[in-house]
């Protein structure tokens, strides 16, 4: 499998354009893989495929040489819409070694909240691989970038509890992307 990943330009206030607007914004062409803005796949991200009810009901199968791992996660947000807005769920893999990290792709990290004392999750766009971090933007925020800090002290782990998203599971309806914005 070919990872496709290309940079997302960094625009404010996006969602709340049209959908022409946000592709002329965002640079992309008028025309996309055959479909255009007002088409829900113009927007998805590239390369990523959907998970099957074969392959949900066959585990495991594999990706990227790996086992099929079912861990889905809801994107809470529209931090990283419109590949992946408030309502889209995605499947993820634990990514176990540095080699296998690609600048471009979306990944999610997992951490700690100390305050709330529960695990939370914070997806964004791979940026640079540092020393003992992944630095990565949130394609819809671009004032804010993410540092993730890399625990390297247990290799037998899943390295730094960074996850790869390997499949779209759902994808909110245009009427369910404008009830989340009204909610929001």
């Amino acid at each position: 499998m070919v990872a496709i990943a290309f940079p997302i330009a960094q625009v404010t206030n996006l969602t709340t354009a049209s959908l022409t607007a946000q592709a002329a914004a965002l640079g992309y062409p008028a025309v996309l893989f055959g479909l255009t803005p007002a088409q829900g796949g113009y927007w998805r991200e590239p390369g990523l495929p959907w998970l099957t009810a074969e392959m949900h009901d066959n585990m495991p199968l594999g990706y990227g040489g790996y086992e099929m791992i079912r861990q889905y996660c809801e994107f809470g947000g529209n931090d990283m819409a419109p590949r992946f807005p408030k309502g889209c769920w995605v499947n993820m893999a634990p990514v176990h070694e540095k080699k296998n990290l690609v600048v471009g792709k979306v990944y999610v990290y997992c951490y700690l909240n100390h305050e709330t004392g529960k695990h939370e999750y914070q997806a964004g766009r791979l940026e640079s691989i540092g020393g003992n971090c992944l630095w990565a933007r949130a394609d819809n925020n671009p004032a804010v970038g993410l540092c993730w800090l890399l625990n390297e002290d247990e290799p037998h782990k899943a390295v730094w509890d960074v996850y790869e998203i390997t499949h779209y599971v759902s994808y909110p309806s245009e009427e369910e992307q404008q009830e989340g914005a009204s909610r929001a």
